[in-house]
């Protein structure tokens, strides 16, 4: 039922990305100083900088005297081939916090001749580009940025002629870069640091220009097009991360916060609600180390930052949050940020060349009435960054440089929002694929880890280097002729190269998925599947990695390899790093191979074992590779495993000085399930882990519950990871495992029937008959041998599957329900349909089942054998009932599709900025075709049924009764009745006309169908009478008549809920969903008693914070979406609305907005 126009919901969008067509951007500024201040706004500044500023206005000063005190180091020379020798973004980033330093301090002259001669110099230049890059505008950028930024600040220091001269460079290479963007790679690409880089310097070039000339005015719109673009994109990362790292991240993030000033002091745009914006805090907060001096090294990346962050930190502060997080944050990293540059042998200072470079900034968008407050509730935490697929883990307290920090990656390339818009096709007017996106800082790193017990560096990143598999802490497998800088080794797709190589065919979908990351009762679990991360050919169907920290010194790694019996891989390779100490080989009990680093003589050690017992020894390797930061020289250990077929376990565990490790054994393998034993002086532990992480079934039979691992303490306790429930079930000391009982139990039998065999053997007189009673004998022994080893590894047919939920999603129709669709699709664990649907085979059944709802109830105990039938089997069997046909069919298309040339659009009009195009597709689609596709990959993937007829909610009781043998669980969805009825009245038609509401409720409540039939039979429901006298009226408003429905549909679930007095039932209020997505999600999979896999917690918070997602009758979905009924209803509907409905609103916590 499409009620909103295509048209509608692209015109709702229009007000998303903040600019229409056809626009000219003109700021409200007509003189200098202009661009981040006005002129009398200068007075005040200065005032800051001796008061509430002054933390800051002192490193500005530090920064003046520093170059004052260096002119040879920090004046650009004059010579283009001195200047163009080397990297030199040093000028242009000094230049910006030198000049504000001007306007703070007017009577520092020397200071204001130092910075005028340094303009000078730039502008003699012929140009600034780096000779051995010459194609590279970002270090013009950056020389470009502060020359402009200083023109703007000292313009009225500067005599006639260093204004005009300047002005005309400025316009020179404001063109010049306008011109570049048009064929330059960076001006195709999104969400980039050289994109952001270089687009920031246009726009400000484009700003001071057109102050003086209208030449600037298409430049500026072309670049606030593509930058508006980038914004758009990024708001769909909804766990505020970027996929280049935390290094490079704050590169990206400098111009970002700059861009989104500028766009707001200029244009009026705002981006200061912007979704990406309130969650970036958490990428900067939950990225540090112990000590606050380090960051996680994940992609390119020095030690920490390149830029700020204390810029970033104040801006997020001042225009997002507004809490003092910020502030404090931006203390503590300055706080403990190391001063002198001698000695350090980490080189954790920031560059000369970046040092600076936000000082301004960082001054100018400071807000000290925020205060300094550390954030709460946010000890010993366990953070996930859903897009990124990063977990990191520690307690982020600055005065605890000793703790222990813990981080895991396994995710999408370029993180999973820009995946899923490449791979989704989405916005292909402006986005082709690959081509619009440069992640080539990324390394080929799905399934990596890093771990520092007691804030020491163990197992580290390789920092920033060539991007080979074999420098970062995962897997390479051999022998392959596939692979290409190590053969006949072969690491991740995309290695190899100066940046990963991402436009191969092979790496359109490379990338790991974050399985799980859970904190239960001090116990930290993080695994992924990097399966995909390699060479389809290679044929691995498996590469699960789980990491363990059983306690702050102990982390347990255990590598589940799967690949086919006929695979050629023979050997598996593992590598880990350390930046700082090199490793040591090692062993324990002399039986286990291992290596250790040994700091202040306190040996920090690993042992590995294969799951047949072996354990090789270990390469340990120093090499020197060339890197783009500086040279590295990684330190790492690589130990090789033979391959077994089908399945390889490998497990190693990790220990700081203050554990002694006993004991290390493979207690249990099988197909689906390893059990593991550590021991150490202190405790031991047993670890359970399910290797087949995406069948839930398996997941039960196995650990009787549907997460992935347990852990058995020696102190008695049994911890299922993810699942805290209370205290811990205290296990049985003499407890015997069901395998255990069983071949007891078996060899007991076997005893007994041996012993009676015998006897009976004795009696027997002839030789065939004592034959063939052997031979039957023996058979009798092997069926009970065969069944005691078997146990657990039964067919899934055979399993008990009632302790699994079957789900429902019942409510009226156009209460939003399909938004829970956000929060079942692409879980392995579930199979959301609707019903009916066009790929479901559905019955006709004794049940009428009316379109739109109902005024009958169907009781608990009534019987319809047929609908029965058809709703057990759906349940149980869902893909008996799906049309695979359909499947086959969407194959057949796209295979006739392939070399037809695709379709281009004409070229873009530069008038146009906002991102969205009526041909393109623009949202999130979940195609009957991925449905299919997720059916064959996840054949144990539990239905979730969406009803979404209005009559089934009032058939709960039944529904329950009927599949009571199947762990029946429903969600039934209620919205605000004023949100509800507004769905129902929008749009031209409106679904209210089209569905012929009044007519139909006529029909059911006073004409002479058959549905009145039910009064007698004692199903009518009563609270329906006060609709039935609204009706007789047949000139009633709709919204009033919708208001009685709501009233009297509402109130008999609740009361059927109520009475049932079920724990399986479970009312979702719409509302809460947008407002609080994820404690939501975790509230529903915590009523159903499964885990919230990261990639569905990520799904439901896109899908009401980043307008990718729209349901027809509603629109686009975002935060606004609850209240549009307050301006699309009158006055006078809501108020009647509300007095009608009331109290059950208040009930369910909906408020009145009249009186």
């Amino acid at each position: 039922m499409k009620v909103l126009k295509l048209a509608s919901i692209f015109l709702c969008l229009c007000t998303v990305v903040h600019i229409s067509t056809c626009v000219v951007l003109k700021g409200p500024f007509k003189s200098h100083p202009m661009l981040y201040f006005s002129k009398e706004d200068v007075p005040v500044l200065r005032e800051k900088a001796a008061t509430t500023h002054k933390h800051i206005a002192d490193v500005l000063s530090d920064a003046a005297k520093t170059m004052l005190a260096s002119p040879s180091y920090y004046l650009p020379p004059r010579d283009y081939d001195k200047f163009a020798s080397k990297w030199n973004e040093v000028y242009g980033n000094n230049l910006g916090a030198l000049a504000f330093y001007c306007v703070l301090f007017p009577g520092d002259t020397a200071a204001r001749q130092f910075a005028i001669q340094f303009m000078d110099n730039l502008c003699q230049l012929e140009k600034w580009q780096v000779a051995a890059s010459i194609n590279d505008e970002v270090p013009v950028a950056h020389t470009f940025t502060g020359f402009t930024t200083a023109f703007d600040f000292l313009h009225e220091h500067l005599d006639s002629k260093r204004r005009h001269d300047y002005l005309e460079r400025i316009h020179a290479e404001t063109k010049e870069f306008d011109r570049y963007s048009r064929f330059r790679s960076w001006g195709k690409f999104y969400l980039q640091n050289h994109v952001a880089t270089n687009y920031l310097a246009l726009i400000h070039g484009c700003l001071v220009v057109q102050i003086h000339r209208k030449t600037a005015d298409q430049w500026l719109t072309h670049a606030v097009k593509n930058f508006e673009r980038t914004m758009f994109l990024l708001n769909q990362i909804v766990d505020g991360s970027l996929d280049e790292g935390v290094a490079y991240g704050s590169y990206t993030s400098r111009s970002v916060t700059q861009y989104a000033f500028l766009a707001l002091r200029h244009w009026n745009i705002n981006h200061m609600d912007d979704f990406w914006f309130k969650q970036h805090f958490n990428f900067m907060y939950f990225t540090i180390l112990p000590g606050f001096q380090k960051t996680v090294a994940i992609a390119d990346s020095n030690y920490n930052w390149f830029y700020g962050p204390e810029s970033q930190l104040v801006f997020l502060d001042t225009f997002i949050m507004r809490n003092g997080y910020g502030n404090w944050l931006a203390n503590e990293i300055r706080k403990h940020r190391p001063v002198d540059t001698k000695g350090n042998e980490n080189n954790l200072v920031t560059s000369s060349s970046q040092r600076w470079c936000t000082i301004h900034t960082e001054f100018l968008w400071y807000d000290p009435s925020l205060g300094s407050k550390p954030m709460e509730n946010h000890a010993n935490t366990l953070h996930t960054f859903t897009d990124w697929g990063v977990a990191t883990y520690s307690k982020f307290n600055p005065s605890d440089s000793e703790d222990t920090f813990l981080a895991f990656k396994s995710g999408k390339l370029h993180g999973r929002a820009i995946f899923d818009v490449v791979n989704g096709e989405r916005y292909k007017y402006w986005v082709k694929e690959w081509n619009s996106f440069n992640p080539g800082h990324e390394h080929p790193d799905q399934n990596m880890f890093l771990f520092s017990p007691n804030g020491q560096a163990f197992i580290t990143d390789a920092l920033y280097g060539q991007k080979h598999t074999f420098l970062n802490n995962v897997l390479m497998f051999g022998p392959s002729d596939l692979g290409e800088c190590v053969k006949p080794w072969i690491g991740q797709l995309g290695e190899c190269d100066k940046w990963l190589k991402w436009k191969v065919p092979e790496a359109k979908k490379y990338g790991g998925e974050l399985i799980t990351a859970e904190k239960t009762s001090g116990i930290v679990h993080i695994a992924g599947e990097a399966k995909d991360a390699y060479h389809r050919n290679l044929g691995l169907k498996s590469v699960y990695r789980n990491t363990i920290l059983l306690n702050p010194d102990l982390l347990f790694v255990l590598d589940h390899i799967e690949v086919g019996i006929t695979n050629p891989l023979k050997h598996v390779s593992a590598f880990f790093h350390n930046t700082e100490v090199p490793f040591q080989s090692d062993t324990f009990n002399d039986k286990l191979q291992g290596a250790k680093v040994v700091v202040d003589g306190q040996a920090y050690r690993m042992a590995w074992m294969k799951s047949d017992g072996s354990s090789p020894a270990a390469q340990i390797q120093v090499n020197e590779f060339p890197s783009q930061w500086q040279k590295i020289d990684p330190k790492f250990v690589n130990v090789t495993f033979e391959l077994s077929k089908p399945f390889t376990r490998v497990m190693y565990v990790l220990a700081s000085p203050n554990v002694n490790l006993v004991q290390m054994d493979f207690v249990k393998t099988s197909e689906h399930l390893i059990v593991a034993k550590v021991v150490t002086n202190q405790i031991s532990y047993t670890i359970h882990i399910v290797t087949t992480h995406t069948s839930p079934l398996i997941r039960y039979q196995n650990l009787d519950s549907t997460r992935f691992a347990k852990v058995e303490t020696g102190d008695g306790r049994e911890i299922v990871l993810g699942k805290e429930s209370g205290p811990q079930v205290k296990l049985q000391v003499n407890n015997m495992s069901t395998d255990n009982a069983a071949i007891v139990v078996s060899t007991i039998s076997i005893g007994v029937l041996l012993l009676g065999s015998w006897k009976f053997y004795r009696l027997l007189r002839s030789q065939r008959l004592r034959a063939i009673f052997v031979v039957v004998l023996f058979f009798v022994i092997s069926l009970l041998l065969y069944s005691a080893l078997s146990v657990n590894t039964g067919s899934l047919e055979e399993v008990n599957t009632g302790h699994l939920p079957r789900v429902i999603v019942t409510s009226l129709p156009a209460s939003g329900a399909e938004l829970l669709s956000q929060m079942f699709q692409n879980n392995p664990d579930f199979l959301y349909l609707m019903v009916p649907s066009n790929i479901l085979m559905t019955p006709i059944g004794e049940v009428d089942v009316n379109s739109f709802t109902d005024v009958c109830t169907l009781p608990e105990n009534s019987k319809h054998p047929k609908i029965e039938e058809w709703l057990q089997s759906l349940v149980r069997q869902p893909r008996n009932f799906m049309k695979y046909s359909m499947y086959d069919d969407i194959i057949a298309e796209k295979e006739q599709a392939v070399g037809k040339k695709k379709k281009r659009f004409a070229d873009e009009d530069e008038t146009i900025i906002q991102p969205l195009v009526q041909e393109d597709v623009n949202f999130k689609e979940y195609t009957n075709e991925a449905l299919f596709e997720h059916s064959k990959l996840f054949p144990d993937a539990l239905p979730v049924l969406e009803l979404s007829s209005g009559s089934w909610p009032l058939a709960l009781p039944w529904l329950h009764n009927t599949l009571k043998e199947d762990n029946l669980h429903s969600l039934y969805v209620v919205c605000d009745p004023r949100m509800w009825i507004n769905n129902l009245l929008i749009g031209s038609p409106s679904m209210y006309e089209e569905l012929d509401i009044q007519e139909t409720l006529y029909t059911q409540l006073i004409g002479t169908s058959e549905k009145v039939r039910c009064r007698s039979q004692k199903q009518f429901a009563s609270q329906f009478d006060s609709l039935r006298d609204v009706l007789v009226s047949k000139n009633v408003k709709p919204h009033i008549l919708l208001a009685h429905l709501w009233l009297a549909h509402t109130t008999v679930v609740m009361e059927m809920q109520k009475s049932m007095k079920s724990e399986k039932m479970k009312m979702i209020v719409w509302e809460d969903i947008v407002r609080n997505p994820e404690s939501s999600i975790d509230d529903i999979y915590q009523f159903l008693d499964m885990p919230t896999p990261p990639v569905v917690k990520h799904q439901i918070v896109q899908a009401v914070n980043s307008h990718v997602y729209t349901i027809p009758y509603i629109g686009v979905i975002g935060q606004d979406t609850p209240t549009q009924w307050q301006t699309q209803l009158s006055l006078q509907q809501i108020q009647e609305i509300e007095e009608i409905c009331s109290s059950l609103m208040q009930t369910i916590g909906y408020s009145k907005v009249t009186n």
